[in-house]
This record gives structure tokens, sequence and C-alpha cells, in this order.
């Protein structure tokens, strides 16, 4: 995401915080091959709308419960549904994800890919997949995780929340009963955590995060900031969050009832042109689309997205004067030559309250037979590349026989091709929908000689 303050693409006031090269230019040298946008557009089209020819884009083999990680920051793993019985309707997945540093100084995304929570709540690192949980019977339903968490002045508070999220989703007391409840539980609590964490070590991050929760054919998404997630539906992107930034009115209309002010920015990325890939006649024709003049609105003239996880500059601000919060009492008290905020001519320099809040965005949805896969991606990715375009190539690629490791790793390169100026991370779950069974419940067809299970 942008960090606060950022006014020329890929330049960061924050500072460093980060971590070491995690994916980049170098995991794109691992790739099986390259097509033009053309060419992966041109297959796309005959296969938009229609089902995906069978055996296409292969079937990653990847460790049951457990995820390898390749060069360049690419992962794949199989979450498909193993075990003696299964449910009528069965939903199967595979994924691919990617994590690529770009342009930036740093990488402060991260991403979290699990395909069978079971088998981390067990402790376990093989255990197959939809094999009965203990006290839920036979019939038990397959979970799984993928997550993204985009960070900002340094790589602190996503590295946090990453390492936890999922840890405290299956231990709030609403996971089986409510998810979507569970994931606001979820991050308010990493939010008091990351806020605790940058006051006793001096640090100013933060991190948006977007989280998808399976269970069985019902997917909940929750959604922190601008990351975002789509279903492919029919051919066409069906949208599961919508980003979370101060220029949205709702957004505005909080911030200012807690004194807070909105600024808007309009600015032409030439930066973005010259990291375009020009060679390539398609990228090269999308000129004129794709840099643009881009209208940007912060908080308080600093921070580009309205909710987030940590940012201690923008919280604990109380709603009554005189009463401390966590970051300090009033905004103006710390003095100018602490203060991160420009206040407007005859602002009072006080605040009533948060301007920008942990509470995710959520919404359940049942996964059909019209869903061929899932695609989540931070907003170095959308920010280039928008959702039809991102269906389309994905299906492309996954008709041209690509495995679903390799289309996520493609997907996050053409964003850097399409001059994509912040680091850029994707996560692709392809969705296998089983046949009904005449009887349900009935044996389930044993993997094959050598195959995963």
């Amino acid at each position: 995401m942008q960090p606060p303050g950022t006014e020329t693409p890929g330049f960061s006031p924050c500072g460093s915080g980060g971590a070491g090269r995690e994916g980049g230019e170098e995991g794109l040298g691992g790739m099986a091959f390259e097509m033009s946008m053309e060419e992966v557009l041109e297959v796309g089209r005959g296969v938009l709308g229609g089902p995906r020819r069978e055996g296409a884009g292969g079937r990653p083999r990847g460790t049951q419960g457990s995820v390898r990680l390749e060069k360049g920051g690419r992962e794949e793993g199989e979450g498909r549904v193993r075990g003696r019985r299964r449910p009528r309707r069965a939903l199967g997945m595979s994924y691919g994800a990617v994590s690529l540093q770009g342009a930036r100084a740093n990488q402060e995304d991260q991403y979290t890919a699990i395909p069978d929570l079971a088998g981390v709540a067990s402790g376990e690192t093989g255990a197959a997949q939809g094999l009965p949980k203990e006290g839920q019977g036979e019939q038990a339903e397959m979970e799984a995780f993928y997550a993204i968490y985009d960070g900002h002045c340094g790589i602190g508070a996503a590295r946090y929340a990453q390492q936890r999220t999922h840890h405290y989703l299956m231990a709030d007391p609403l996971f089986v009963s409510s998810p979507e409840a569970a994931m606001v539980n979820v991050c308010r609590r990493l939010d008091k955590e990351v806020l605790e964490m940058c006051e006793q070590e001096g640090l100013y991050c933060g991190t948006t995060a977007i989280l998808t929760f399976f269970r069985g054919r019902t997917v909940y998404v929750g959604n922190v900031g601008d990351c975002a997630a789509i279903l492919c539906r029919d051919g066409k992107a069906f949208p599961l969050s919508s980003a979370q930034t101060p220029g949205r009115k709702d957004e505005r209309e909080r911030i200012e009832r807690a004194n807070g002010w909105v600024t808007e920015e309009m600015e032409l990325f030439i930066g973005q042109l010259h990291r375009m890939d020009l060679a390539d006649p398609s990228i090269a024709e999308a000129v004129d689309k794709k840099v643009a003049v881009n209208t940007i609105h912060r908080v308080c003239g600093n921070l580009s997205v309205s909710r987030s996880i940590g940012d201690p500059d923008f919280k604990g601000f109380s709603p009554h004067p005189g009463e401390e919060g966590l970051g300090g009492t009033e905004a103006g008290e710390a003095g100018e030559e602490d203060s991160i905020f420009a206040f407007p001519p005859g602002h009072s320099g006080v605040f009533h309250g948060d301007l920008v809040i942990a509470d995710p965005e959520t919404r359940q949805i049942t996964v059909s037979e019209a869903d061929a896969f899932l695609l989540v991606a931070c907003d170095g990715f959308w920010d280039v590349v928008d959702e039809e375009e991102a269906v389309a190539q994905a299906t492309g690629l996954l008709a041209g026989g690509l495995g679903v490791s390799d289309v996520a790793a493609q997907l996050g390169n053409l964003a850097l091709r399409l001059g994509s100026s912040d680091n850029v991370t994707v996560v692709l779950v392809v969705f296998e929908h089983w046949e009904e069974e005449g009887e349900e419940g009935a044996q389930e067809e044993q993997p094959g000689p050598g195959e995963a299970r």
C-alpha cells in the first residue's frame, strides 16, 4: 500500500524497518514461460463463461497440510479434501502464492496460505485433508485460511499479524458459531497488541489485512484497508471486498466526526511509465489507460487508507477532552516538532476519537459451481490490474495448462510489467467441484500410486 505522505511512487518517508528481499525480481527467472497480455487474453476469451477444460492448469503437488516455498517467494500447495467419506457437494482447492518486492526499497508484504486449519490446530504438518475432527464425526467440513498483510512504515505490524491471525481466529469463542464476528474480535485484538508493541519499541508501523476463511463451501471474508479479494464467477469478476479509503463517503464522515480531515491529491504517475514493459505491444497500447491522473485521498494529509492494524499516530485519542488515550492526550500537546499533522487554519489541534480504525468489513458467501477461483491481492497489484483483466489473465493461463503456482507468479509479474511502484503479493485459490454422489457420504475415490494424499 502507499505509505503515509508518499508523493513519489517507490519513495517511503517511513524508513525501512523492513525485512530482507523476499521474492522480487530474482524469482522471475524461475517461471516456466511467459506470454504477452494479448496472447493470454486470446486464450481467455475462448474459455470465459464456460467450464475449464479437464486437467487445465495442472494440479500442483504440495505436501499435504504444509506448503512448499519456491525461489522468488512463490508458494504452492493443495487443499483437496481427502478422507474415507465426503459430503455430497465437495469442494477441492489448490493454491499458488507469490510475493514480489518490486520497485520498493523493502519488502513489507506478508501472506498466509493454510489449506488445512485442522492440521495447524493439531500441530500436524502432514495431516490429510478433510479427515474427521474430534467430536465432529465423519462429515467434518474442510477449513482453510488465506490472507495478505500489506505493511507500511516497516514490516513489523504485517509480520506480527501474519504470525498470529489464524491462531487467534481458531481460539476465538465465536469461531465456530460466527466466523465473521470472530474476525472482528481478532482484528481488534491484533490492533491493541500492535499498538502496545509500537509504544514499547518506538515503532510507527501499520498494516492492512484481508482474511479469507473457508468452511466447506462457505467463504468468510474480512477486510481492513485496501487489499482486495474477488471470485471468478461465470467467467466474470465478483468482488468480495470494498477498499476502505479516506475518499469513501462513510469513511470520510467518520474521520470528520473525530475532528480529522481528508486531503485530496491529483497525481500523474510518470514513474509508472518508465517501469512498464513497453516491449510488449499489448502493454504499450494500454499506456493511455494505465498511466492516468489519479486522485489520492489521505487521512489528515498522511495515510491513504482509513482502516488498518497499528498506526499509533492515528489512534488513541479520547472522545472526551482531557482524558488520555494510547498515543498521548490531545493531538496538539506533543508539540509541533513531534506531530506528523499539518493542522489546517482554525483547527483546535484536538481529535475526538480514532482517525483510523481496525474493524474489518466482513461478509460470507457460498462458493457455487459457477465459481472457478478466488484471487486475493494487495493494492500494489490492483493499482495497475483491474478486476476483469485479472480474471481474464488467470483464466487464460489456467486454460493454457499452466499450474496454479505459476499462474500466481505470472499475475504478480504482470503487475510489475505494468509499472507497479509497490510490493506485489498475490494468492490464487483454484476450485475443484466434485460431482454429486448418488448416495450422500459415498466412498471417496482413493488417489492413485504416487499421487499426494
